[in-house]
């Protein structure tokens, strides 16, 4: 029994005319008696009772016909979901993030449009600092991540897409003895405990602060995300450079942002994925990751 078959036989039971039901199927009329007849001796009985002037169903097609509508729903459903599937519209993207993303807004902007552009598509979030979504992406635990690239080295197996940049500036205690400076050199850093943000896939973010400053920082605390490190600050343990993303964060937390007087450095925020990446749901979410930035 075929699904062609059932939809034939659905028209004839609604219309209750041979006629009508082939109109409606857009196929001769002989060819739908034919095809009716098939269904019946497959299932082997009658399901119409014809006469000259009418069509009746029998008892047998009394029972047929709301299963038949009921499998003919299921496979329409089927097929519309495959179809979402194969454009992208439906599935699940992993996406890695670091907290810079996250607070400056660039994570809600993004997956608010996405959103409304593709409901179908379950999104599942992790804040992950940038070596380990680059780790995860490896180990095909995440699908995207959306990471800071800073004095990062990326796999020839990723590919990136720049999303935004932020200027990398000094967070200090607004106690501190530079919180009044409009700006700070590289140089008045010297003699100070730096706060850094902890990474958990190994990787060298000291020699990122040495290339920054110029010195090899003293590291006295280092803080799990950079909520934590600016409270770190704050409490006077240390400063620490953070992308100028954060700064309405800081005076909650007691902290000055002060831009460098003699270093400029960005912080350029990227898109990660697969360079052989297939899902269509993932390559959907790229996509779209791709035209924010074309239209900025």
């Amino acid at each position: 029994m075929e699904l062609r078959h059932l939809r034939y036989f659905v028209a004839v039971a609604e219309e209750l005319h041979f006629g009508r039901a082939a109109a409606r199927l857009h196929i001769a009329q002989p060819a739908l008696s034919v095809q009716i007849r098939v269904l019946e001796e497959r299932l082997g009985g009658r399901l119409l009772a014809r006469t000259q002037r009418q069509v009746a169903l029998t008892e047998a097609g009394e029972r047929l016909l709301p299963e038949a509508r009921a499998t003919l729903a299921q496979a329409e459903r089927a097929a519309n979901q495959t179809r979402l599937a194969l454009r992208g519209e439906l599935g699940t993207v992993t996406i890695g993030f670091t907290g810079s993303v996250a607070y400056a807004g660039l994570l809600a902007r993004v997956l608010k449009d996405y959103r409304v552009r593709v409901p179908g598509v379950s999104l599942q979030l992790e804040e992950i600092d940038p070596l380990g979504q680059i780790a995860r992406l490896s180990a095909h635990t995440i699908d995207v991540g959306l990471l800071n690239t800073l004095a990062m080295q990326v796999p020839d197996t990723i590919d990136t897409v720049p999303l935004v940049s932020w200027p990398l500036w000094v967070a200090v205690g607004s106690d501190h003895r530079l919180a009044g400076h409009k700006r700070v050199s590289a140089n008045e850093l010297r003699a100070e405990p730096f706060v850094r943000y902890s990474v958990t896939h190994g990787g060298d973010q000291s020699q990122a602060l040495r290339d920054i400053l110029g010195f090899d920082p003293v590291i006295s605390h280092r803080g799990s995300n950079l909520l934590m490190v600016l409270a770190l600050v704050g409490a006077g343990l240390g400063v620490a450079l953070v992308p100028s993303s954060v700064a309405p964060l800081a005076d909650q937390s007691g902290v000055r942002m002060l831009p460098f007087g003699d270093v400029d450095i960005q912080l350029n925020c990227a898109a990660a994925f697969r360079v052989n990446e297939t899902d269509p749901a993932v390559q959907l979410f790229l996509t779209h990751l791709r035209e924010r930035v074309a239209s900025r």
